[in-house]
C-alpha cells in the first residue's frame, strides 16, 4: 500500500482495489501499532435540479407564494427556490419531488451514521428551513434550522438529530431505521422566519458511513 506523509501524526493511505467496508487496517510504527475499521461511504445523490439524482420531479403545497425547481444561477447550475409571503391558510408549505424506492440499502439501518447534504442559502438572515421525511412506522421526523448567512453553503444534518411532530417534538430519530426513507421534503417554518422568506436550496444528498 502507498502512503504520504501529511503531518508528525497523521498520513494519507492508499487502499488497495478490493479493500472492502470492514476490513481492518493496521498501521505499525516505531511507537507501537494502530487499527482502523474501515467504513466506506454511501452517497446517494437525490437531487442536483438540473435534471440528474434519484428524484427530479418537484412540485411544492401548502401556504407558498411560489415555488421554481429551475432557478439558474445556483452553486452548481440549477436550483430550487420557495417563497412564503405570510398566508397561513394551510398551516404549513414545503417541496417534494415524492417517495419511491428508498434511498439506502436495506442494511444501511444506523441513524447516527445517516447524514443528508444540502447547500442552502436565502433571502434574508433567519429564514428557517424544515426538512422533512416521509412518514417512517407512523412519526413525522424533520429538523429545523435558520439560515445565519444568506452566501451559499453546506448544511450537513445528522439524521439522529431529527425530531418527531415535524422537528418541534422531544424524542430524536437516534433509533430510526434509516433505510426506510425514501422522501426528503423541503419548507418554511412559518411560525419562526421573517415575512417574506425564500429559501433556496441545491444538490441534496443522503450519505452513509
Amino acid at each position: 500500500m502507498s502512503y504520504t506523509l501529511k503531518s508528525s501524526s497523521s498520513i494519507i493511505i492508499g487502499l488497495p482495489a478490493n479493500a472492502v467496508s470492514g476490513s481492518e487496517l493496521v498501521i505499525m510504527t516505531p511507537g507501537g501499532m494502530a487499527k482502523k475499521t474501515i467504513e466506506f461511504a454511501t452517497l446517494i445523490l437525490v437531487s442536483d435540479f438540473d435534471g440528474n439524482g434519484a428524484r427530479t420531479s418537484w412540485n411544492a403545497y401548502g401556504d407558498i407564494d411560489s415555488f421554481n425547481a429551475n432557478t439558474t444561477g445556483g452553486p452548481t447550475g440549477s436550483y430550487a427556490a420557495l417563497t412564503w409571503s405570510g398566508s397561513t391558510a394551510n398551516g404549513y408549505n414545503g417541496s417534494s419531488a415524492g417517495g419511491g424506492t428508498n434511498f439506502l440499502s436495506a442494511t444501511n439501518t444506523d441513524a447516527t451514521k445517516t447524514f443528508i447534504d444540502i447547500d442552502v442559502s436565502a433571502n434574508v438572515v433567519g429564514a428557517q428551513f424544515a426538512i422533512q421525511l416521509n412518514t417512517i412506522d407512523g412519526v413525522n421526523y424533520g429538523y429545523n434550522f435558520k439560515v445565519t448567512d444568506v452566501n451559499w453553503t453546506t448544511k450537513t444534518i445528522n439524521l439522529a438529530d431529527f425530531k418527531d411532530n415535524y422537528g418541534f417534538g422531544s424524542n430524536s430519530a437516534a433509533t430510526l431505521d434509516a433505510s426506510k426513507v425514501n422522501e426528503i421534503k423541503v419548507g418554511i417554518a412559518q411560525g419562526d422566519t421573517p415575512n417574506p422568506s425564500v429559501i433556496k436550496f441545491d444538490n441534496i444528498k443522503i450519505r452513509y458511513q
